[in-house]
């Protein structure tokens, strides 16, 4: 990976790579999209959830023809995420894929051994990840220098796999100076500062530093007005999802609705009001999917599964 980094950073390939004007739409960010789609129907209608999971290995043909270490970096933090969400044989058989696609490259390409290694060593596969993603963003700090796009979104990816592997401290370090950096870089109300803004808000939350968690998603609520139509609804969704999740806090609900109702309902004290407030976030964030995304798109169904979480939740109450 050093040598892969090392070698890209100052080529001719290199300099023919500008930043996307909008990164959701580039081919490698598709095939992500696809996967996380994939994951969240595969719980309400199987069928669907394959016919994306396949329509995302067709798109990931794209990475493989025009490879750099960003689009590498984003596959990467898709493999952490598919293990974090154990689904290990989409995982096994992205990899196999990735593999025999990587053998279709000119003979010696880097990513043949990767992907080869990454195969070859199935318990190991995260852990090498990670080093390959911290090897890779210095190597581009180096050479290209730490404002720069690629060093950047390299690092934004590395923090992504941080979060899918469950590395708490580096990973709240590390978002935190990715938004300095990026703020920087771009200015404060840019479409990447406000989604580090938004996982930085998340990370406060994590830490029970619900003031300043809910200061952050407000602040990215207000910024998101400098965009229009859908990257304005992206920031919205992430930031009344958010604020969702501040007043299920501190509504005493703590791990819920991943840990179920039943496992937070005893031995806990329920703030009843602020379930209102959990509501009505819930309800706008709702409608920002609905306008702005696909209905079987994963935000869409991760927003009503809560809505249906709750509901649930009250009817309990009411015996």
């Amino acid at each position: 990976m050093k040598k892969y980094c090392n070698v890209y950073a100052v080529s001719a390939e290199s300099q023919k790579h500008f930043e996307p004007a909008v990164h959701h739409e580039t081919k490698h960010a598709i095939f992500a999209q696809e996967i996380q789609d994939s994951l969240a129907l595969s719980k309400v209608n199987a069928g669907q959830a394959s016919t994306r999971l396949l329509s995302a290995f067709v798109t990931l043909e794209h990475s493989i023809r025009n490879p750099c270490p960003m689009s590498l970096a984003l596959v990467m933090s898709v493999i952490c995420n598919l293990g974090r969400q154990n689904a290990w044989h989409i995982q096994s058989s992205l990899l196999m894929h990735l593999k025999k696609m990587a053998e279709t490259m000119q003979q010696s390409h880097p990513w043949i051994y990767l992907f080869d290694a990454l195969v070859r060593s199935p318990n190991l596969v995260t852990d090498m990840i990670l080093r390959c993603m911290r090897v890779a963003g210095d190597v581009l700090s180096s050479q290209l220098g730490r404002l720069t796009w690629k060093t950047l979104y390299v690092e934004e990816r590395l923090c992504d796999c941080l979060y899918y592997m469950g590395v708490d401290g580096e990973r709240i370090e590390a978002r935190r100076a990715l938004l300095e950096a990026q703020s920087k870089l771009y200015g404060p109300c840019a479409r990447n500062v406000l989604w580090t803004l938004t996982n930085v808000a998340d990370d406060l939350l994590q830490q029970g530093r619900t003031l300043e968690s809910e200061e952050a998603y407000n602040s990215a609520l207000v910024r998101a007005d400098a965009h229009e139509n859908y990257h304005r609804a992206k920031t919205r969704f992430a930031a009344l999802e958010g604020l969702a999740d501040v007043w299920i806090a501190r509504a005493g609900l703590r791990g819920w609705p991943s840990e179920g109702w039943g496992t937070v309902w005893h031995g806990t004290r329920i703030d009843w009001s602020a379930l209102q407030n959990v509501s009505n976030y819930l309800e706008a964030a709702e409608q920002e999917a609905l306008t702005w995304f696909e209905s079987s798109g994963q935000r869409t169904l991760r927003v009503q599964s809560k809505k249906q979480s709750l509901l649930v939740l009250n009817l309990h109450s009411m015996g």
